[in-house]
C-alpha cells in the first residue's frame, strides 16, 4: 500500500506535469496568434502598397490621356482594369465613365487580333472608336478631374 505522503507527492507531480503541458499549449497559442496578427498586418500593408501603385498608375494614365498621348478608349480600358484589380466595380460613381467607355469599346479587337485586321477594317474600327470617344469625352474628363481632386477614393 502507498503511503499518504507518497500519494501527495505523486499528485503534486501530476499537477505540475499538467501545468507544464498547459503552459506549453498556452505559449503555442500565443505564438500562433502573433503569427496571424503579423500576417494580417503584412496583408494590410501589401494592400495599401497595391492601392498606392494602382493610384499612381491611374494618375499617369489620366495625365497621358489629357495630353492626348493615349486614346480615351485605351485609357478607359486600362484604368477600368486597374480599378477592378483593387476591388472597384462599374457601379463606383466616380469611375463609371472608365467602365462605360471600356464596355462600349469591348467589341473592337486589340493586340494580335488588331494586327491581323486589314487596313479597311482597322479604319472602320478606328472611326467607330473615335465616335465612342467623342460621346464619352465629357464624362471621361469629369472622371479625370475626380481622380485628380479626390485622392481619398482609394482609402479603404
Amino acid at each position: 500500500m502507498i503511503s499518504k505522503p507518497t500519494l501527495l507527492v505523486i499528485a503534486i507531480a501530476i499537477v505540475l506535469i499538467l501545468m507544464c503541458i498547459a503552459g506549453y499549449y498556452l505559449y503555442a497559442v500565443q505564438q500562433q496568434e502573433n503569427r496571424l496578427r503579423l500576417e494580417k498586418q503584412k496583408k494590410r500593408e501589401e494592400g495599401a502598397a497595391a492601392i498606392s501603385r494602382t493610384r499612381r498608375s491611374i494618375e499617369l494614365l489620366v495625365q497621358f490621356a489629357e495630353q492626348e498621348q493615349l486614346d480615351l478608349a485605351e485609357a478607359a480600358i486600362r484604368i477600368s482594369g486597374l480599378l477592378s484589380a483593387v476591388g472597384y466595380t462599374k457601379d463606383a460613381d466616380h469611375f463609371a465613365a472608365f467602365y462605360g467607355l471600356a464596355e462600349a469599346c469591348a467589341y473592337i479587337p486589340i493586340l494580335d487580333k488588331w494586327k491581323a485586321l486589314d487596313s479597311a477594317t482597322k479604319k472602320r474600327f478606328t472611326k467607330e472608336r473615335e465616335a465612342l470617344e467623342a460621346q464619352w469625352k465629357e464624362r471621361m474628363q469629369e472622371a479625370y478631374v475626380a481622380v485628380r481632386n479626390h485622392p481619398d477614393f482609394f482609402v479603404g
